[in-house]
């Protein structure tokens, strides 16, 4: 601009260059009175850079949708950890999506559970510098630990008519391979049996509890045996010639077990009766 009613501003020429840019940020264009001229040589010009020129390239607004990782993975006391916080998408066709980093740390668990992440726009930020990013969370990731499939098989265990019970014990099947060493700290099991004291077979079961496994059940058998009991004739049996087997008398016996006399504890058990070798003339027989 100038006040002189007789010059033309078209007389002026601009000969310098001016400075471009792609990034966001103002670029000063350090006019100076050089880089100007006056092509009419009736006028002695000078010129006074009363204000720089600049070039501004502002941020461009760029809107980024999280939409969080869902995974879900079976319990096995391991500890878990989602592979990635999810997918970010945006509608801008300038924006690399791949400039948004996710600076926070993905909640593991072991235990069941659904673990929330708790995604926030802060977690992210944008390392290119020309772009205003908002981050919306559209939704959040879940890591989810989903109990463990097993069943609880007793023992099949026996004993010895009018002994003690043995101890009920138990397995943990996992897929058809025992994994009761593994798992055997995340269960309360109460195992019991059928009642009954005779000779025979009675059903053992379980009951149990677990917050990481998903429990089913099986039987086994508990099986009661005969005590092996020898029936020992008493010695010194006798009786008088008489040519009959008629005049026998009835022949007595004890019961023993491991070198002891039980016959008054087990004589209502034992049915049946003794009998000796033929013959009626004096002499000894065997019972």
């Amino acid at each position: 601009s100038t006040e002189d009613t007789v010059f033309k501003m078209s007389n002026v020429k601009f000969n310098g260059t001016y400075v471009s840019g792609t990034d966001a940020k103002t670029y000063a264009q350090n006019l100076t009175e050089g880089n100007f001229s006056c092509e009419d040589k009736n006028f002695n010009v000078s010129f006074n850079i009363v204000s720089d020129a600049s070039l501004e390239i502002t941020k461009r607004p760029v809107d980024v949708s999280i939409t969080g990782q869902q995974d879900s993975v079976t319990y096995d006391k391991a500890s878990h950890t989602l592979s990635k916080f999810g997918t970010a998408s945006t509608t801008d066709e300038v924006f690399n999506i791949t400039n948004l980093k996710f600076n926070s740390t993905l909640v593991s668990g072991t235990d069941v559970k659904a673990y929330e992440q708790n995604l926030k726009p802060d977690d992210f930020s944008c390392d290119n510098g020309n772009f205003d990013v908002t981050v919306k969370i559209a939704s959040d990731a879940t890591l989810t630990i989903n109990k463990l499939k097993a069943t609880i098989v007793p023992n099949s265990v026996a004993k010895i008519f009018n002994s003690d019970d043995p101890e009920l014990t138990w397995k943990i099947m996992v897929d058809g391979k025992d994994e009761t060493e593994r798992y055997k700290d995340q269960v309360t099991v109460t195992a019991s049996r059928e009642a009954g004291e005779n000779i025979g077979t009675y059903k053992i079961s379980v009951t149990g509890t677990s917050s990481n496994l998903d429990l089913s059940f099986g039987t086994a058998d508990f099986t009661i045996t005969s005590k092996a009991i020898q029936v020992v004739p008493d010695a010194g049996q006798s009786k008088l010639f008489s040519n009959s087997a008629n005049t026998d008398p009835v022949f007595t016996y004890k019961l023993m077990l491991d070198g002891n006399d039980v016959t008054s504890t087990y004589a209502a058990q034992v049915t049946g009766a003794l009998a000796r070798d033929a013959g009626e003339n004096v002499g000894k027989y065997a019972i």
